[in-house]
């Protein structure tokens, strides 16, 4: 078997879930959930790892994420990391080796996903981030795992407790299921430092969920930290083009536009949004808000188009404009009017827009220029709907300013 893994400090139950791996004793679904950085991706991967070690060598794996991307980002660079003489893989191809065995890679995006497996006999599967993907793809997923001992292994943060996973899967008596859940104090590499600053930045449903790993429902605020601690997220920008984070100056790249087009009780929004090298802050540069009564689509394209435009003045080179893809007619009329490249928002689900910009609230890694009011009023109106018994924010013509937060959205969710 090979052996090029790190053998690393684990906790108990880590180590206990690795272990179940070797020996086989992991079930046909098989689903490690719990809080954020609990460790749950890097022993997950360990454990699948090891167990694909010991299949035959004639079997195919799959390795899925919301979109191949995002599997990267989250699970192949780590793969690469942990095992760089027994794991090898393409995005672009969508394929590699792992411990010898041929292994796929796909993005379970939407209910089209499916479509890209069926038919298939696999081995194997491992899911990232299982909540947030397409649910008719997990059941396929499911159904390709079809040769002798072949298994799901997954991974989750926790979500409403109404969740499909929660009630087809956990809660099914007809599953042969494998679970572990992880609280963020199961990860011993973690510096103490950042997990008090984790601790203190979450109360109410979010500690519950983020800190202990429990499946409990959303409420209130969706962004109480900002409400609780707004000055804190303000920034100056120091010269063009470069801010001042701390005590370090840092030039701002990968600029882009998002709009959201309004309607009748709404409004066109417009914010820029920035980034320090390596993608470690967030700069909100800009942000306008137009009511949408009386203007017609030459009015909005030229004003979308004359925000960007300053916005390049000021700060340097916009890459593109992400407007909402709703819209073909108003996305032609402003390609008409402005030399930047404009795009289709990639509209990902809201919720996992909302856990991105908290996570990046929470590790203190966004700020906002004095130039985004209309951006600020819209996070601390944000809430999320009581009504509803899964993760929904709150949308009502006339109300809560949406407009706003799908714009500052658009405008960065490509790099999700």
């Amino acid at each position: 078997m090979p052996t090029a893994i790190a053998a690393p400090k684990l906790s108990d139950s880590q180590a206990d879930f690795i272990d179940d791996c070797i020996t086989d004793s992991i079930k046909r679904v098989t689903i490690l959930d719990g809080a954020m950085s609990s460790g749950k991706t890097f022993c997950s991967l360990i454990g699948w790892a090891l167990w694909v070690a010991a299949r035959p060598l004639n079997e195919r794996f799959l390795m899925a994420g919301k979109t191949v991307r995002a599997l990267d980002h989250n699970c192949l660079e780590l793969l690469r990391e942990m095992c760089p003489k027994s794991f090898d893989g393409s995005i672009s191809r969508k394929e590699g080796t792992l411990m010898g065995h041929k292994v796929h890679f796909e993005g379970a995006y939407d209910k089209r996903s499916e479509d890209k497996i069926r038919g298939d006999t696999l081995g194997g599967v491992y899911l990232d981030e299982a909540t947030i993907l397409d649910k008719e793809f997990f059941w396929m997923a499911y159904s390709r795992i079809r040769t002798p001992g072949a298994k799901m292994i997954g991974t989750t943060n926790p979500d409403a407790p109404n969740h499909w996973l929660m009630a087809e899967v956990f809660e099914n008596p007809e599953i042969q299921l494998y679970r572990r859940t992880f609280s963020i104090f199961d990860n011993h590499f973690l510096d103490p430092e950042y997990v008090a600053g984790l601790i203190a930045g979450y109360t109410g449903f979010r500690y519950d969920r983020y800190i202990l790993g429990r499946w409990v429902r959303a409420e209130g605020a969706i962004y109480p930290l900002f409400i609780d601690n707004e000055q804190e997220f303000y920034i100056n920008i120091s010269a063009k083009g470069t801010v001042s984070i701390d005590g370090k100056m840092m030039p701002i790249t990968n600029i882009n536009i998002g709009v959201d087009w309004g309607a009748r009780l709404s409004g066109h929004a417009f914010v820029a949004t920035g980034w320090t090298p390596g993608f470690e802050h967030m700069v909100v540069l800009a942000s306008e808000w137009h009511n949408a009564d009386g203007t017609d689509a030459d009015w909005v394209c030229s004003a979308a188009a004359a925000f960007a435009s300053g916005v390049a003045a000021a700060y340097g080179r916009v890459y593109g404009i992400y407007a909402d893809s709703a819209e073909q007619t108003l996305i032609n009329t402003l390609r008409k009017k402005t030399y930047m490249p404009v795009y289709n928002s990639i509209k990902r689900p809201v919720i996992d827009r909302i856990r991105h910009t908290d996570l990046l609230m929470v590790q203190r890694r966004i700020y906002l220029t004095r130039d985004c009011a209309s951006l600020a009023k819209a996070l601390r109106e944000a809430v999320y709907d009581d009504k509803k018994l899964v993760d929904t924010r709150l949308d009502t013509a006339g109300g809560s300013d949406i407009d706003s937060l799908d714009a500052f959205e658009y405008s960065w969710e490509y790099y999700l």
